[in-house]
């Protein structure tokens, strides 16, 4: 079964209230990035929604589940906001296991000569080291953003080893 992702370029100043009106009328999900990403007129954003400073031309995607709905949700939701309906074009995504498909994108990493952060789906790398199995993104984040800090800490005379990562920390048998 394919997805119709509904997509257009719209200002910041319109692209809250569409993408609210949007999901009010029954999109899957909406989600907006910088129009001009990729491009010289590119800038750097670091604010909240809604704050001051946010990219001045957006790209809205809202999924449906076809493409008649997605036409029919469009001119209900700009209606909702008092708009009136922005050049789009719906595109029809091919489905897709999107879990395998997110799994690509996470590899053993590697963290001392001994100690590796390894994804569950994933045969660790060295089967005599010490290899920590999870499932990044869900309780452990990813592993591999730099404030993750992963570091091995070895404590002379003892039998353990700490391992930090973020705000936790765990004791490791050697």
């Amino acid at each position: 079964m394919s997805i119709a992702a509904l997509v257009l370029q719209l200002g910041s100043d319109e692209a809250e209230s569409l993408s609210e009106a949007l999901l009010a009328a029954g999109a899957l999900s909406v989600d907006l990035e910088d129009a001009l990403a990729g491009t010289a007129e590119e800038r750097a954003v670091f604010d909240e929604p809604g704050e001051q400073g946010s990219w001045t031309r957006l790209r809205l995607t809202a999924l449906f589940s076809t493409a008649a709905e997605a036409a029919q949700r469009m001119h209900q939701a700009c209606a909702a906001c008092g708009m009136p309906v922005p050049a789009h074009e719906t595109r029809m995504l091919a489905d897709e296991d999107w879990v395998r498909r997110s799994h690509e994108q996470f590899a053993p990493i590697q963290v001392s000569e001994r100690l590796w952060i390894v994804p569950s789906w994933h045969t660790p790398p060295d089967p005599h080291g010490v290899n920590i199995l999870l499932d990044p993104g869900l309780a452990f984040g990813t592993g591999s953003h730099a404030c993750a800090g992963w570091s091995a800490i070895s404590r002379a005379g003892t039998r353990f080893s700490t391992m930090v990562a973020g705000r936790a920390s765990w004791r490791l048998p050697r």
